[in-house]
């Protein structure tokens, strides 16, 4: 009934296996091509009523997850709120 989190580094060929029971395991490794004769890591992953996150590449700092917060409340603002962009132009050449 709890979790563990993985980080590893780019440039590293990953393997995973995994099993869940009554929990998830969450892989995002991404579509990073890695050099042939790279590392390989294999990981092995059984959870029992909890779960496993893997990411790659370094955590982010504590500003770069704020600035990236506020860019996507910023997005989701401008798709909600429609007069926060301008209207487009309508002129009778456009309707001809």
């Amino acid at each position: 009934m709890g979790g563990g989190h993985i980080r590893l580094p780019d440039g590293v060929e990953v393997e995973v296996s995994k099993f869940s029971f009554m929990g998830g395991d969450d892989v995002r490794l991404g579509d990073e091509v890695v050099a042939p004769g790279s590392p390989v890591i294999r990981l092995r992953l059984v959870s029992i009523m909890g779960g496993s996150s893997i990411r790659r590449g370094r955590k982010l700092s504590r500003k770069e997850c704020q600035r990236a917060r506020e860019l996507r409340h910023s997005e989701r603002r401008d798709e909600l709120n429609p007069l926060a962009r301008p209207a487009p132009r309508i002129t009778q050449r456009s309707l001809a």
